[in-house]
């Protein structure tokens, strides 16, 4: 479970991004104008920032310190209550993870705005060479819908900045039309969507229950690159029975929370 969380940690700070304010500010708009024009209703927004925090293996008191001082910074509410304690304004939930080689910390928990918040610190020894990493790893669930990015994301970047270290975010916007689509009319409000940003499709995948479409616009100064193919655009749909409505994600640069 600890290696797989440090692989996907370490998979997606590998990716060449370093995203200002502003353009986070440009691609909420660009996100929540492709939803609308879907015809899709508001959910909840998924932003995700992480990066190399520092080129050091920390101690376990060393952790400690460093994750009291995130608390603070991000102003996860409440007081430090038991690994079942239910989440609220009153309380959050941590977790640590020690062992000879790797160390982790997980705060789990809300923020002023009563937004799901996650806080993850994990830090790593390479015993061949004896060099160590620390990442960094900041989720926030924003269920209200405005139309500017969280104060949090902003202390992401400077908090960042003051490490000198460049960090990667991603966001997922997630909504849905009530009903069940056809295939047919999933691809047609997809891909008018997209060409109405005059994005290139990269990459498209369909089986029985998902449509998925991955593209390249302009609109979005940041990219990853997929081999020699420029991405920052991911828009998913899927039927969700149980509540009767299609779902719609909508990312970038990817789609990284679970559909």
């Amino acid at each position: 479970m600890k290696k797989g969380i440090l692989f996907v940690i370490i998979f997606i700070c590998l990716l060449p991004i370093l995203t200002s304010a502003k353009d986070l500010d440009n691609e909420n708009d660009i996100l929540l104008s492709m939803l609308n024009h879907m015809g899709g209703h508001y959910l909840e927004e998924d932003f995700s920032a992480n990066g190399i925090l520092m080129d050091k293996f920390l101690s376990e008191e060393e952790l400690d310190n460093l994750g009291n001082d995130l608390v603070k910074y991000f102003g996860l509410l409440g007081q430090e209550g038991a690994k079942n304690t239910e989440l609220s304004a009153d309380s959050y939930v941590k977790e640590k993870i020690i062992d000879d080689s790797y160390r982790q910390i997980n705060y789990f928990g809300f923020d002023k705005s009563s937004n799901p918040l996650t806080i993850i610190i994990s830090s790593y020894l390479n015993e061949e060479t004896g060099n160590g990493q620390t990442y960094l790893y900041i989720n926030l669930i924003k269920k209200e819908q405005f139309n500017k990015i969280n104060d949090i994301m902003i202390g992401v970047k400077n908090l960042f900045e003051k490490y000198e270290r460049n960090v990667e975010i991603t966001t997922c916007l997630i909504g849905y039309i009530d009903g069940k689509l056809s295939k047919t009319e999933i691809n047609d409000i997809s891909l008018k969507s997209l060409h109405n940003l005059s994005c290139k499709i990269v990459d498209e995948y369909e089986d029985s229950q998902l449509v998925s479409y991955t593209a390249y616009t302009e609109s979005i100064e940041d990219y990853i690159l997929a081999g020699d193919d420029r991405i920052n655009l991911n828009v998913a749909l899927r039927y969700n029975e149980y509540d009767n409505q299609t779902l719609i994600w909508i990312g970038t640069p990817i789609i990284t929370s679970g559909y």
